[in-house]
């Protein structure tokens, strides 16, 4: 089961920096920053969270 929510996590991440990396090309900087914040987020939080239970 954490195999599989990891792999969720990684290609929700994966997605989302390549919509920053599309919306760096169209010049879009505030979509390329909050995409990027948002991969950091979805990244973060369940590093968090298992931080948290240990």
């Amino acid at each position: 089961m954490i195999i599989f929510l990891a792999a969720v996590i990684a290609l929700i991440v994966y997605y989302t920096l390549d919509y920053a990396r599309y919306a760096w090309k169209q010049k879009n900087r505030s979509a390329t920053a909050g995409a990027i914040l948002l991969a950091i987020l979805t990244a973060g939080i369940p590093i968090l969270g298992i931080w948290a239970i240990k």
